[in-house]
């Protein structure tokens, strides 16, 4: 799965991968091991060898974030579905869409586990969270959830790799926001938070916030956390579709880790 990966190698693209695969190289061992099969010309050459070696070298001490930062989006499914069992998944809410609105709410499954963390509660243990995190995943969040939780805790970046799997949809042929995505998967959200959506989540904010209202919060939580479990539902979907297996949480447990909130 990732030793098959070539098209983060610095010029390889379609035409040049099909010509690896015409020479019987696969992987980073056929590359290792029959070096002279390979059909390209210095500097080329000794440049693809000598980065599929970094790679295999990063694979074995299981270097997740090289490999993270090195290959293309296209591909990053076949880090996720190797180290799935190390992948958290993340989704936070905001006041609004302004650069002055403040992060209202970020929830995170971690570990067969859901966590919230929220504005003028706990929202700064989060950073505690990040410290154990190995793998984060988001849906769109290079664009938004990530600079907005830079933004929020003053930090310069990440302590961890993350993934968006908006891309790794995408190039599944997954096209739109989470929730048409996970819809057109099979994925439903529970009675009550269907119909909710990100202009609601700033409505409910508010009114915890100015009126003090518990009902809301309990729905913007439920709606943060249904987000986050589609996120991984919709991960498992994605990557099932590449012909990857895992053991993934059955979809009636992960609906009841939100039942009682």
């Amino acid at each position: 799965m990732i030793t098959e990966a070539f098209l983060h190698c610095k010029g390889i693209g379609p035409v040049k991968l099909e010509q690896l695969n015409n020479c019987g190289i696969k992987n980073w061992y056929d590359v290792l091991s029959k070096p002279s099969r390979i059909p390209f010309k210095d500097p080329l050459a000794t440049d693809f060898i000598n980065e599929v070696e970094r790679s295999k070298n990063a694979f074995d001490r299981n270097d997740i974030p090289y490999l993270a930062k090195t290959f293309l989006p296209r591909e990053q499914w076949r880090i996720l579905g190797y180290f799935f069992d190390k992948a958290s998944f993340f989704d936070i809410e905001t006041s609004g869409l302004a650069y002055y609105d403040i992060t209202t709410l970020i929830v995170c499954y971690h570990k067969g586990k859901l966590y919230e963390f929220a504005a003028g509660e706990n929202l700064d243990d989060f950073l505690n969270l990040l410290d154990e995190i190995e793998l984060l995943i988001s849906f769109n969040g290079a664009s938004f959830d990530v600079p907005r939780t830079l933004d929020t805790f003053h930090i310069p970046e990440l302590p961890c790799p993350h993934i968006n799997l908006r891309w790794l949809c995408y190039h599944g042929d997954y096209k739109g926001g989470l929730k048409s995505i996970a819809n057109s998967m099979g994925f439903q959200r529970p009675p009550g938070l269907n119909n909710v959506d990100g202009g609601d989540a700033i409505t409910l904010w508010n009114q915890w916030k100015y009126e003090k209202n518990y009902a809301a919060r309990s729905l913007l939580i439920r709606y943060c956390h249904a987000d986050v479990i589609l996120l991984y539902l919709v991960a498992v979907h994605t990557l099932s579709k590449k012909g990857v297996s895992i053991n993934p949480v059955s979809i009636e447990d992960l609906w009841a880790l939100i039942s009682h909130i």
